[in-house]
């Protein structure tokens, strides 16, 4: 039998796809954002998650927990106990300035708060589908003033053209674009830019810059169906009552650490706090020139938040959660989350 094409894309075929992530290096990082993807995309080409840094109960590892606000909900115990420690904290702060307290008496009176906010609160990110040079699609997770530059960039692209950045196709008249994603700096000192992948092209009017539509490749044009990720289920979704198990069982021992990170309604075994409910953004579609189904812009305005630290050490909490029913799966999201976390 004559051999033929092999079109079919045999990682569909196994019981889980490989995770295949995309790290934004040092430098310049050229991608092409892939369309939306899956029921649940909602017309969005990335997935807004907001994302706490718990220890697990069971274990003690300092691991990535979704609150329920990446999917539109308002309440969440993690930004709740959040707001109510910063009130807290405004208060003692505006005590000690009325009575003339030094910078460093200051600075040493809050640093409770300030350490279990950096540790705690909630940070928000956007994980698109992505294609690299090399053909290799994964998933691009972008902090948030790298998601607006992308954004912004891919608006103006349809401003330009009257087209659909994400596009798989390469054609004159409907073509999607290549990004460079430019990393500078480290840690906390860390810049991102991002624009459009542009190449000089020698014309009748003298040297010009022109934007990268190479095509992409053809198994990728071709198997985005079996290749791409559905970039709600990146993380294990949680239920507030789910997450405020976890959250009470972390703050039993930051208390012990910390007594002044200690809030009315957050312990264990409380169940009559006051809620302070923190809106979700709600999304807004683009209205381009043209008819294009990919939306791009939303309402987000999520403050940009500092990345957590990981904890010195892992101390095991003595409070029963359900366990996981896959923990294979767990130490996969464990280990891409991990990754994006160090990045």
């Amino acid at each position: 039998m004559a051999k033929s094409n092999l079109k079919l894309n045999l990682e569909s075929l196994k019981e889980r796809k490989e995770w295949k992530r995309h790290a934004v290096n040092p430098g310049e990082n050229i991608y092409r954002v892939l369309p939306p993807f899956g029921e649940n995309s909602d017309g969005y080409a990335y997935k807004r998650w907001v994302i706490a840094w718990l220890s697990d109960p069971q274990t003690g590892r300092r691991r990535p927990y979704s609150s329920p606000r990446s999917f539109g909900e308002d309440a969440c115990p993690v930004s709740e106990y959040v707001a109510l420690l910063e009130k807290k904290k405004e208060k003692l702060e505006s005590a000690l300035k009325g009575r003339g307290a030094s910078r460093e008496e200051t600075k040493e009176a809050l640093k409770p708060f300030n350490d279990t906010l950096w540790n705690i609160k909630p940070k928000a990110s956007y994980v698109y589908n992505a294609c690299n040079k090399a053909g290799e699609v994964g998933l691009l997770e972008l902090k948030k003033t790298a998601h607006d530059a992308m954004k912004k960039q891919m608006m103006q692209y349809v401003t330009d053209y009257g087209q659909d950045p994400t596009s798989l196709a390469s054609d004159t008249e409907d073509s999607g674009v290549w990004f460079k994603v430019r990393r500078d700096g480290e840690g906390t000192d860390t810049e991102y830019s991002v624009g459009k992948n542009q190449a000089k092209k020698k014309t009748a009017e003298g040297i010009v810059w022109v934007d990268d539509r190479d095509s992409l490749p053809t198994n990728v044009m071709e198997n985005y169906d079996s290749l791409g990720y559905d970039l709600t289920t990146i993380y294990k979704r949680h239920s507030y009552d789910e997450l405020r198990q976890v959250l009470l069982a972390n703050l039993a021992n930051l208390y012990a650490q910390y007594p002044e990170a200690r809030v009315d309604g957050f312990d264990a075994g409380s169940d009559d706090e006051e809620e302070v409910a923190v809106a979700a953004p709600q999304a807004k579609a683009v209205v381009p020139k043209k008819a294009i189904a990919t939306r791009f812009d939303d309402s987000d305005d999520e403050e940009e938040v500092k990345p957590v630290v990981k904890a010195k050490t892992n101390v095991a909490i003595a409070a029963s959660v359900k366990a996981s029913k896959n923990q294979q799966q767990d130490d996969e999201i464990f280990a891409f989350a991990e990754s994006l976390l160090n990045d």
